[in-house]
């Protein structure tokens, strides 16, 4: 769109209130806004399983290199501190029962 509107014989005032018009103040449009909208939402749960890993983290009090994903006998093994042997979750109900604490520890603070 800006290609357009440079391309007309316009002021410079009144092109600089076209792209206000056409662009927010990020220089995004409508559409682009819409399509933002629907990644994030699409990201939600993967961004709030991060999130209760970094406080899982913070609780088991261990460096940061445990965050950092290891490579053994063709498989990454996430978020799983050297010599482990297995993911920072033994199993679903295991992470199940964090985000549960996770939860009642957003309500406490609340």
């Amino acid at each position: 769109m800006n290609v357009v509107i440079d391309l007309l014989n316009l002021p410079c005032d009144i092109k600089y209130e076209i792209k206000n018009y056409c662009y927010d103040n990020r220089g995004y449009t409508y559409t682009e806004l819409d399509e933002i909208e629907k990644i994030k939402s699409k990201q939600k749960w993967y961004k709030l399983r991060i999130k209760i890993e970094l406080w899982y983290w913070k609780n088991l009090e261990v460096s940061v290199s445990w965050l950092r994903p290891i490579y053994r006998n063709g498989k990454y093994l996430r978020g799983c501190y050297y010599g482990c042997k297995q993911n920072s979750y033994n199993t679903i109900l295991h992470e199940l029962r964090t985000i549960k604490e996770y939860k009642e520890y957003k309500e406490s603070i609340m």
